[in-house]
């Protein structure tokens, strides 16, 4: 079977997995798969999970919150922020599903402080036309 090499790079990890005969991921356009040797590619990858198929029959799955994907000389390079690799799909689920509520609760306060920053902006606001006109 005919594989190819990936190299996953983030802030956080760096990892390089060998014997890759498949990837299977999401731009755009699309879902696309990935195999050896095929002529050079580069895309944008969408928020979500992307899939590696091992020459030895298993599977991994790659959660990433957006990416770019080169494929190039029979390597695969993935360039994101972040990303949770493991075999254990319901692993990866429950991960994301924790990542996403975070990041939810996270916006909720930023929203809420944006909220309180307007509002007294607002006050001031009114306070200084009010001055400006006695």
């Amino acid at each position: 079977m005919n594989t190819f090499d990936i190299h996953l790079l983030s802030p956080r990890a760096n990892e390089h997995i060998t014997g890759v005969a498949a990837f299977v991921g999401e731009d755009p356009s699309g879902q696309f798969a990935i195999r050896a040797h095929r002529e050079a590619f580069i895309t944008a990858l969408v928020s979500g999970l992307s899939r590696i198929h091992h020459a030895d029959d298993h599977w991994d799955y790659l959660a990433q919150p957006g990416s770019v994907l080169y494929f190039a000389g029979n390597t695969l390079t993935l360039a994101t922020r972040d990303y949770l690799r493991s075999d254990d799909l319901n692993a990866v689920s429950r991960a994301l599903e924790e990542r996403f509520a975070a990041e939810e609760q996270a916006l909720s306060q930023l929203h809420t402080q944006l909220r309180r920053l307007e509002q007294e902006m607002l006050r001031r606001l009114w306070r200084l036309q009010r001055e400006s006109m006695r």
